[in-house]
């Protein structure tokens, strides 16, 4: 039997990020810690979410590699806004969560499920020529225009020390150039980056880590690559999501 103890905001807002991909993810446990992986059918947008063994209170998981696999909606609707230490063990066949209230404790139970979702992520690639440390909220103007003019995509490029996203609808068209020292806090730019990504995919991205952080790295390429974005999180850990990089013909 697995048991963890671990702070149950932090817990919370780890599954918050995670059920922003997938409420179905896999959760993977080592002795170095616990990783959850989420993944969409379509291999699209991927998150990896590590926590180091140091951030629990209680982490015996024994010293051989398990994977569990679990709906996380109703256990991450049950644990909103409780303070504490949040207890949980894993059986064969469930997960159990107890938790402190206001008038003492409460248990609750979910089932396992027997098929589990791909762990695979890509490869730690070495051909990322650009990155950018950003605001979120930068992007997440993009995304919102985006959403205003009905663009199914958005277009990104570089130019100077600016990234620039293009935007265009069946309602019009607009660019939304992020300048170095506003929204762009340090950046490492190749004069030929473009690619293309579809909105929703990339709203899904960048919003998995908003309950941690509002910056943002992007490592990106005119390679035919997934972008990375890293997190700034505040614990003993890492928060990543990828997104493969769309052909749009039309965007040329």
């Amino acid at each position: 039997m697995i048991e963890f103890e671990i702070d149950a905001f932090l817990f919370s807002r780890a599954l918050d990020a995670v059920s922003t991909i997938s409420k179905e993810p896999a959760i993977i446990f080592e002795p170095a810690g616990m990783s959850i992986i989420a993944t969409r059918g379509d291999q699209v947008v991927l998150l990896q979410l590590s926590i180091m063994a140091s951030e629990f209170e209680v982490f015996d998981v024994g010293e051989k590699r398990s994977k569990i696999c679990f709906n996380v909606d109703a256990l991450m609707k049950y644990m909103r806004g409780v303070k504490g230490s949040a207890m949980l063990s894993v059986e064969s066949h469930q997960i159990s969560l107890m938790l402190p209230s206001k008038y003492g404790f409460k248990t609750f139970d979910t089932p396992l499920l027997v098929e589990l979702p791909s762990t695979l992520v890509p490869k730690e690639l070495k051909g990322y020529d650009s990155f950018c440390k950003i605001e979120i909220g930068s992007l997440q103007e993009a995304i919102r225009d985006a959403g205003i003019l009905d663009s199914e995509y958005l277009r990104f490029e570089v130019n100077d020390n600016n990234l620039d996203a293009i935007i265009k609808g069946d309602k019009g068209t607009a660019r939304n150039s992020i300048e170095e020292g506003k929204g762009i806090l340090k950046s490492q730019f190749n004069t030929n980056v473009k690619f293309s990504v579809v909105t929703v995919n990339f709203a899904e991205a960048v919003n998995a880590g908003k309950a941690f952080t509002n910056i943002i790295k992007m490592s990106f390429s005119s390679q035919l690559m997934p972008q990375r974005f890293e997190f700034q999180v505040p614990f003993d850990g890492k928060l990543l999501t990828y997104l493969a990089p769309l052909v749009d013909p039309a965007a040329e």
